[in-house]
């Protein structure tokens, strides 16, 4: 006989919508999900079946999904092989600055000592890192959730890498809205501009909205603004209160996400470089009303070796920028436009042609 969740308990993944935002306001019970990642994985086999595979002499897996014990996160990485996952793969895909041997201590004391998630799981798993952090049990695989959850897009595509979050009851809602995110970047790029620029200090310090100023730091036109930020109110991403507009959390961060739409993003801001957006070379003065700007292209022959070490000063750089803006207690007054790449150029290349 195989197990059940409780009978008694709510239905999990219900959103609570606001009256005035599509938005689904979602709290994730990570005890649930994991219960329903277990049984998505076990796909057609039974509980029983499964366990054995898994070494244990009992329906271990029927306890999992019936909550009536936890699954590890050790369990969950054994279950996810066992499924033909390469998890250690996605893991450090999702999360490229995580180093060292890819085990339950490391991974833990990965998130609690990179500040892009402590910050913000402290405010809503405190007695979850509190016990971590002591190393008072196992690690669950629950506890790792919760942690990821403190960046809602990077839950998604870590669980995309070995599930389908559209069939999890749990963050069935948050997913579909999270997908609308990603389609609305896909087809308009400005929304990622137009956004940023409503969240400028000097935008907030206005007396009321101004079409020509979110124009003029998103780099648009004003009728580009316009439309965008009404399909930002339309998606829950902003909300208008009759003077201003405010940002409504992470609608578009999408570091790490392996998803082809949001190319388009890039194919943008590289173009934007080109030609229109305006740079100041190296050691040049800056106009005082535009931040320090400057646009750089090298190309060189390298080594594997060579590009390895350039890898890593770029995974530096980028959590040394991740650290500046989340400490950035000055007065933004300018969207400022990140843009790196670093590849081979064989890797867009087109296919090598037949010798015949």
């Amino acid at each position: 006989m195989e197990l059940q969740p409780p009978s008694n308990t709510p239905e999990p993944g219900t959103p609570l919508s606001s009256p005035n935002s599509p938005r689904p306001v979602t709290k994730i019970d990570h005890d649930t999900l994991a219960r329903e990642i277990v049984r998505a994985m076990r796909g057609d086999s039974t509980q029983r079946d499964l366990s054995q595979k898994l070494g244990y002499s009992f329906n271990q897996v029927g306890k999992w999904e019936s909550g009536s014990t936890h699954i590890s996160w050790d369990d969950f990485v054994k279950l996810a092989t066992l499924e033909g996952h390469e998890i250690e793969k996605h893991f450090r895909r999702i999360f490229w600055s995580f180093v060292g041997e890819f085990n339950s201590k490391a991974v833990i004391n990965y998130f609690l000592t990179d500040h892009r998630f402590i910050q913000r799981a402290l405010a809503s798993s405190t007695r979850t890192i509190r016990r971590l952090k002591a190393g008072e049990s196992h690690v669950m695989l629950a506890d790792v959730q919760r942690l990821i959850a403190s960046k809602p897009s990077l839950l998604m595509g870590w669980l995309e890498g070995f599930v389908d979050p559209s069939l999890l009851p749990e963050v069935q809602s948050f997913y579909a809205w999270h997908q609308q995110c990603i389609d609305l970047v896909a087809a308009n790029p400005l929304a990622v501009f137009v956004k940023a620029a409503i969240e400028l200090d000097v935008y907030k310090a206005l007396k009321k909205h101004d079409d020509d100023f979110v124009a003029r730091h998103a780099t648009c036109s004003t009728q580009e603004a316009r439309t965008t930020l009404k399909a930002l109110l339309e998606l829950g991403c902003v909300e208008f209160d009759g003077t201003r507009y405010t940002s409504q959390g992470d609608c578009f961060s999408f570091g790490s996400l392996a998803n082809t739409r949001l190319k388009g993003l890039t194919r943008y801001s590289t173009g934007l470089t080109a030609e229109r957006y305006l740079t100041v070379p190296s050691g040049a003065p800056a106009q005082d009303w535009i931040n320090p700007s400057v646009s750089s292209v090298r190309v060189r022959p390298m080594s594997k070796e060579a590009s390895g070490k350039v890898l890593e000063l770029v995974e530096k750089f980028h959590r040394d920028v991740a650290e500046i803006v989340d400490n950035d207690e000055g007065e933004t007054t300018n969207v400022q436009i990140l843009l790196m790449h670093f590849f081979a150029s064989v890797a867009n290349a087109p296919a090598k042609p037949s010798s015949n």
